[in-house]
């Protein structure tokens, strides 16, 4: 069932901090209907899969222009952080291993505009680029 328009207009920008196989992971995505209804949407689809229905958490959500390109522009910025979950569900593509605040600031920053920092040495812990800034200095996604 598709959850957006194919235009990516003005829709539905969020981000869901979520529980899956027993891991803390994040999801974005966007969606023309009520976020309460994409959220029924994504939990009747894990119970489909997994036999259980997730932790789910709309930490963000809003109505924005250009919703699919914005949502697109966040998972490639995201993408060394991307998780699979062990089985397919409805947005199973869109996941993420990620501080949740980490990923609100790079959220915000994208649905105001604003631009994003994408160079950044590596981390010594997880080899990961470091272009957040957290408390004044540039970590990696899981704020090494």
């Amino acid at each position: 069932f598709p959850s957006h328009d194919t235009e990516g207009a003005r829709s539905i920008l969020y981000l869901l901090d979520m529980e899956l196989e027993g891991k803390k992971v994040r999801k974005i995505g966007i969606t023309s209907k009520k976020i309460e209804d994409r959220l029924v949407g994504i939990a009747t689809s894990v119970f489909s899969k997994h036999r259980y229905f997730p932790y789910i958490y709309p930490k963000r959500f809003r109505k924005v222009d250009n919703a699919l390109v914005k949502e697109q522009k966040i998972l490639e910025y995201m993408k060394e952080y991307k998780w699979a979950s062990e089985k397919e569900f409805g947005g199973h593509t869109e996941m993420l291993d990620v501080e949740l605040d980490v990923l609100v600031d790079v959220y915000e920053k994208v649905a105001k505009g604003e631009e994003l920092l994408d160079v950044g040495d590596k981390c010594e812990e997880c080899g990961k680029i470091k272009k957040f800034e957290v408390d004044g200095e540039l970590k990696c996604g899981h704020k090494h």
